[in-house]
């Protein structure tokens, strides 16, 4: 017979119409049928449909006649037959735990072997990258006045989201803590993490770390490049597939040297390259293959550890992010992404920086 569905009526509904109809209790209903009271609650609800064999089983337990047996059973929206359904696999779970026939033993195997597999879906949820870690407390934006560095971080926040990393650590210097925190009160998922003292941006990652999780990898972004187009979207994708470090990075340029750090690498498939070593600014560049450092970066947990062991740079003091990823290199699969956009740098180069210093003290 053909059930023409009545404006407001639902699966959920009809059930309930019907148990109340037999004076049922939904925990009544559901010691008929073998699944908890909260399922029951969530068919009338809406917030689940049973699986067929269920609703029928729950059709007969209500003791419907035909007519309304097939009325309750065409407001269920089959799934295609061998395709997996939520729905049905909770309510399958649910059957199995509240069946008084299956053995307890079966029952405490079935329960260890779900518990594993939550365990494994939790924590690929904690690998998802969600976090940017972006630092800002370098001494470009000490110098600057706070509009203009409120200005970048804005850029590079906005990046992140369109990236889907949602939840952003901003390194700041102490002098920028008050200001920051006014400016950007009405933006959401910001944290502050204060660099107490300049030692480069291996240092500012490692003042992130306070608010990451022990097994949290996350995005790094230097907000005084700009690209035309972020690339941070393929890196996240590049890292859900090898769950690995990804460094951004592109063909050397002239004035590359002085600006870039640079890494070598030995494998290269279209625009992603496994990388074999790594280097910040080198003084004379290796012939070879050799590409520079963009600042994008995605970085597993596993980078504080290689941070924690490196020693600071001699010729700056600094403990340098690139040092550390050379060493990760040399253990684990790190890869490169060769960005083929346009890159703006506010950067000055350390040519620029002594030009400007001779010309201020002539």
């Amino acid at each position: 017979m053909n059930h023409a569905h009545e404006v407001g009526i639902t699966f959920g509904t009809l059930l309930k119409s019907y148990r109340t109809q037999k004076k049922l209790t939904q925990l009544g209903l559901a010691e008929r049928v073998h699944v908890s009271h909260i399922s029951i609650s969530y068919y009338e609800c809406g917030r689940r449909l049973p699986r067929l064999g269920k609703a029928i089983e729950i059709a007969k337990a209500l003791e419907l006649n035909e007519d309304s047996k097939d009325k309750l059973l065409s407001f269920l929206n089959l799934p295609i037959e061998g395709a997996p359904n939520v729905s049905t696999l909770l309510d399958e779970l649910s059957q199995e735990f509240y069946d008084p026939k299956t053995p307890t033993h079966l029952k405490e195997n079935l329960a260890a072997q779900v518990n594993g597999v939550l365990k494994d879906w939790k924590e690929m949820l904690r690998n998802e990258v969600k976090w940017a870690v972006i630092p800002v407390a370098g001494w470009q934006s000490r110098l600057l006045d706070i509009k203009p560095t409120v200005k970048v971080i804005h850029h590079a926040i906005a990046e992140s989201r369109m990236c889907g990393l949602d939840r952003i650590i901003l390194v700041i210097a102490p002098s920028q803590e008050e200001s920051l925190s006014t400016q950007l009160k009405k933006e959401k998922k910001i944290y502050l993490a204060v660099q107490e003292t300049q030692l480069g941006l291996g240092h500012a990652v490692m003042s992130a770390l306070r608010y990451l999780q022990s097994n949290q990898s996350f995005a790094l972004i230097l907000p005084d490049e700009r690209m035309d187009e972020s690339c941070l979207s393929t890196m996240v994708k590049l890292y859900n597939k090898h769950k690995c470090t990804i460094v951004s990075a592109r063909k050397f340029k002239k004035a590359d040297e002085e600006n870039y750090g640079v890494l070598r690498w030995m494998e290269r498939k279209g625009d992603t390259c496994t990388i074999q070593a790594l280097q910040e600014k080198p003084e004379v560049r290796q012939p070879g293959q050799t590409l520079a450092i963009l600042g994008r970066y995605i970085l597993t947990p596993s980078i504080f550890k290689q941070l924690e062991a490196i020693t600071p740079d001699p010729r700056t003091g600094h403990i340098e992010l690139t040092d550390a990823l050379n060493r990760l290199a040399h253990t684990q699969k790190v890869l490169g992404y060769i960005y083929g956009g346009k890159v703006q740098s506010i950067s000055p180069s350390r040519r620029q920086l002594i030009n400007q210093l001779e010309e201020f003290l002539k």
